[in-house]
């Protein structure tokens, strides 16, 4: 009988350690007034997001995780620590809005410009070692445009912590090179160009690994963000590098 319960306890683990994690979506919204469109002079923001349901610690790991990435996106106000979770972050947006308008129009400035923010979060890949949670956002709180990037939430299922970029590769210098490769083959730019004077702006014109990789099931995407190292016209920049080319330097698939 001992056995059978040591046998019964040992296949409950591994049923827990390899089942796939679930991901539940939830919506929150709130508006400055109803049916907010952008003459109005109004602010509305949408989040559709994902949060793992179980009652533990990685779930608890990997929704802040989450909703760290979408509150970085979209926050808009000066006290990021008093916002804890997706209600508060919502309702900050609106009032901190409203005390722009209010601000403005003490100085006699009238006719402030609609703001809009939205976040969606899909699961983009998991395997036994990663998960990948991107955040898709838009934000615009005023100028000549709004600003819509994503966020690429690298995690380990397992445990619910965080993947840093860092931790990815064991020998970040030779990915580098591989992707500056297929960067180049890409725009056609010519191995000894500078990748500046060709209208880029990578620090001292050195190449760099973006600040968001995702894992997609034949190869990662190495995506820079409008800004990143190309001006807001040329549009965000997807890198595709199939497995086989950075297997081997690759600590976690």
């Amino acid at each position: 009988m001992k056995t059978s319960w040591t046998l019964l306890a040992l296949a409950f683990i591994f049923v827990a350690c390899t089942a796939k994690l679930e991901l539940e979506p939830r919506s929150y919204s709130e508006s400055s007034n109803a049916n907010c469109t952008a003459p109005q002079g109004c602010a509305k923001i949408k989040l559709d997001v994902l949060e793992a349901t179980s009652k533990n610690t990685v779930s608890d790991s990997i929704n802040k995780a989450i909703f760290n990435a979408v509150k970085n996106s979209v926050y808009a106000g000066e006290k990021p620590k008093e916002v804890s979770n997706y209600k508060e972050l919502t309702h900050s947006f609106i009032t901190t809005y409203a005390q722009v308008e209010k601000e403005l129009a003490q100085s006699g400035i009238s006719g402030t410009a609609s703001w809009e923010a939205s976040a969606t979060a899909t699961q983009d890949y998991q395997s036994k070692k990663v998960l990948n949670v991107v955040i898709e956002y838009y934000i615009f709180t005023g100028g000549a445009h709004g600003l819509g990037a994503i966020r690429s939430v690298l995690l380990n299922p397992k445990t619910g912590k965080s993947i840093p970029i860092s931790k990815l590769f064991s020998n970040p210098s030779k990915v580098t090179q591989l992707v500056e490769q297929a960067f180049r083959k890409k725009f056609n730019i010519a191995a000894t160009a500078s990748l500046n004077d060709e209208g880029y702006f990578f620090p001292n014109s050195v190449f760099i690994l973006p600040k968001n990789i995702l894992f997609k099931e034949q190869n990662l995407v190495f995506h820079y963000n409008p800004y990143e190292v190309a001006s807001y016209a040329s549009g965000p920049i997807d890198i595709e590098v199939p497995y086989k080319t950075v297997e081997e330097f690759l600590l976690v698939k």
